[in-house]
């Protein structure tokens, strides 16, 4: 019995820059493929050779193949196995050269004969006959209503969001605004942008929270060994807090960066009551701080996985070595935990100086937990005075580095009036 060759159209690409004509343009493609113009993701992205941290689907690698021929921009993009062969486009060559991936692997060696003909065309009436049946089933699928589909197959939901925040469908090159109860499957990407947040939930509740300028992309879920629910996301760019509560049935995360692979697994009952994981990509380098629990960090360069245990902080940059630093406590002076002041004007937060620190790091936020940022402050000082408009309870937290340690303060409650 003979195995069912895959659609074309569930294809998958990688995608390699080769040329830029100018910095305009680079700051162009920065924006179409990351959606930011960060001007430091700008310069790793003129680094050619560059490829991108992400696959595309067919209809995404038709649609930005032209684009990028648009603006001249050489390109190579590669078929992910079952399929074979490459798109290739490049300016400065005198002939395009282009080559589609190919379902069949041994379709070339048919033809060095009359009956290797008759094998191709058998060959292809079947697969003609294949293709036209996927393009009804397509048909179909594309003309269901959106809500039915994703009610069906969503493998999370937007729980809630602050500020703009946009997502975009896995076989569409155009953001939309999102809103809350939006689900998102396999291969959808969210995004927020500047002063926004957003909370994603999976269905067996780990929590996947966005901070301001920061892109995600849904992955799959799966059965894995030893019966471990895993759930997949790609972290391109930003920052995300992950959160998954103590649980009976092994449910982990996965969280893939352009650095390497963060697994986070839910603690058991008794052991913890979550485990709780900061994630940041920016400019190349990555940051993982363990708040509760523990994660493993897989990096892809070594082959080798390295722990992180709870108070903990690793960082990683593409070609270098990672390094995991001890979080060591930071003592804050004032105001005073719980406190309620009598203005909200030149408010005074002041803590200890600590040797071989050279920046601080203010944070304000809404909850105790300190996932909802409202403000974000560096000093070289010890202290800092800040004016506040709005009242009610805030929480604030110090945070201090060194080459080899991070400081980082308990948090305390104030009460702006």
């Amino acid at each position: 019995m003979s195995a069912v060759k895959p659609s074309l159209e569930s294809a998958r690409y990688d995608l390699s820059l080769l040329f830029f004509p100018d910095a305009r343009t680079t700051a162009e493609v920065c924006e179409l493929i990351y959606q930011t113009s960060d001007s430091k993701l700008i310069s790793t992205l003129s680094l050619t050779p560059y490829t991108v941290g992400r696959s595309f689907s067919r209809q995404e690698q038709i649609e930005l193949a032209e684009r990028l021929k648009k603006l001249e921009v050489g390109f190579v993009f590669s078929a992910k196995p079952p399929f074979q062969g490459e798109i290739r486009f490049d300016p400065r060559d005198k002939d395009e050269e282009l080559s589609e991936a190919a379902a069949d692997k041994d379709s070339q060696t048919a033809k060095r004969s009359h009956h290797g003909l008759r094998k191709v065309f058998v060959a292809g009436a079947s697969l003609l006959v294949f293709g036209l049946a996927s393009l009804v089933v397509l048909n179909l699928y594309l003309s269901k209503p959106e809500k039915q589909i994703l009610d069906a197959n969503f493998e999370a939901r937007v729980e809630s969001l602050q500020g703009r925040v946009e997502h975009r469908r896995q076989r569409s090159l155009q953001w939309e605004n999102s809103s809350v109860g939006l689900s998102l499957r396999n291969r959808d990407s969210i995004r927020t942008l500047a002063d926004a947040n957003a909370e994603i939930r999976y269905r067996e509740g780990q929590t996947i929270e966005l901070q301001e300028k920061s892109l995600v992309v849904i992955g799959e879920t799966r059965l894995g060994t030893e019966n471990i629910l895993t759930h997949q996301i790609e972290l391109e760019d930003g920052q995300v807090r992950a959160e998954l509560a103590a649980s009976i049935e092994r449910n982990r995360l996965e969280l893939q960066t352009p650095q390497g692979r963060i697994e986070i697994e839910s603690p058991r009952p008794g052991q913890a009551e979550r485990s709780a994981v900061e994630t940041e990509v920016r400019a190349g380098q990555l940051k993982v701080s363990v708040i509760e629990g523990v994660a493993g960090f897989y990096d892809p360069q070594t082959n080798q996985r390295t722990e992180i245990a709870r108070d903990s902080e690793l960082t990683s940059q593409i070609g270098q070595s990672s390094q995991l630093r001890h979080i060591l406590g930071l003592q804050l002076l004032v105001p005073q935990d719980g406190v309620r002041l009598s203005e909200s004007v030149g408010i005074h937060f002041q803590w200890e100086n600590v040797a071989g620190v050279d920046l601080y790091e203010l944070r304000i936020a809404s909850d105790r937990q300190m996932s909802d940022i409202l403000l974000s402050q560096r000093t070289s000082e010890s202290q800092m005075r800040l004016n506040f408009i709005d009242s009610g309870t805030i929480f604030w937290q110090v945070i201090g580095e060194s080459s080899s340690r991070v400081y980082r303060s308990p948090v305390r409650s104030l009460y702006v009036p």
